[in-house]
């Protein structure tokens, strides 16, 4: 089976990997985004798909637009099967038409809940105990293609949103492992979606992290950290400089002072901030400039704090 990959960040790394291995695959070409700038240099730096297909001497495609330039080169390929996991770009019907087989997608939620590009976000945020891995027919519609293979995830097990992805990274290539010698020999057996059932979910912005002391309970709080550690960041202001935060518990004692107003540092705990309905004990913390720290080393280096509102 000739396939073409399409995939973008570090979480489709372990898929395209796995391919390489599996009987009846033959990877023949990987598409994935244009180089872009990263860092405080802006050097234009290529994506961790094509670094890796580069290694393999896997030809790639880095198109700006799907067009019908682009689909030619992709029609020469004779290919059978598109795999995307995290690709970036909406397939038009033309594109779609060129595989024989069609194409399958990979994507982090239980479908049809959290639809879009942040269903790991999405999840978290919503204070979800499970989320998934959905392996589903490419279609026209977003995310809305017919279910081939799920696995479940517990939320519970992780800190955070990266520690999730990491996961779901190694476990999307397992599922896909064991779904693929049905594809080969036509036998897998699809599942429509349940429509009435969608959700969905939007790319982060960098305001989406800000932290609402005063309007946000701490249970909310503590699910935005978890969402969003380490992008775009769950973060207040102190000294007009933003403090991150990245880890932290709720508790519903009764604080001792204003709201949002870091009120204590306990070994055990962290620093205190009161909030309306109890405490937010944060343990893990990084002032805009500075790096990572725990809640201790933190408080030695700036006991100043105690006393002051975050905003």
């Amino acid at each position: 089976m000739r396939i073409l990959f399409a995939g973008t960040p570090e979480i489709a790394l372990p898929t395209l990997e796995r391919l390489l291995t599996l009987k009846g695959a033959e990877v023949v070409g990987v598409l994935t985004n244009p180089d872009a700038p990263v860092g405080r240099s802006k050097e234009p730096q290529p994506t961790p798909i094509k670094r890796y297909a580069l290694q393999k001497n896997i030809p790639v495609y880095t198109p700006q637009r799907l067009d019908g330039a682009f689909e030619e080169q992709i029609e020469a390929l004779r290919c059978d099967l598109l795999v995307c996991f995290a690709y970036g770009k909406i397939f038009k019907a033309t594109f779609l038409a060129l595989f024989a087989q069609g194409g399958i997608n990979i994507h982090p939620s239980l479908l049809p809940k959290y639809r879009g590009p942040t269903p790991i976000q999405a999840a978290l945020l919503a204070g979800d105990s499970e989320s998934g891995i959905t392996i589903q027919r490419l279609g026209l519609r977003m995310d809305a293609g017919d279910i081939l293979g799920v696995k479940h995830v517990s939320l519970s097990d992780f800190p955070h949103a990266d520690a999730v992805q990491a996961y779901v990274a190694r476990e999307a290539a397992e599922l896909l492992s064991d779904i693929f010698p049905a594809l080969v020999d036509g036998s897998i057996k699809a599942r429509v979606q349940e429509e009435a059932q969608a959700t969905y979910c939007a790319m982060l912005q960098p305001s989406v992290g800000k932290i609402d002391f005063s309007s946000e309970s701490g249970l909310a709080i503590v699910h935005k950290i978890r969402a969003y550690t380490y992008y775009p960041g769950a973060f207040c202001l102190w000294q007009d400089k933003k403090l991150f935060l990245y880890q932290a518990t709720f508790t519903q004692d009764i604080s001792p002072g204003t709201v949002g107003e870091v009120v204590a540092f306990e070994k055990n705990k962290g620093l205190g901030i009161a909030l309306s309905d109890g405490m937010l004990w944060v343990t893990l913390l990084k002032l805009q400039g500075k790096r990572e720290m725990d809640s201790a080393s933190f408080f030695h280096g700036n006991r100043a704090i105690i006393g002051q509102i975050l905003q």
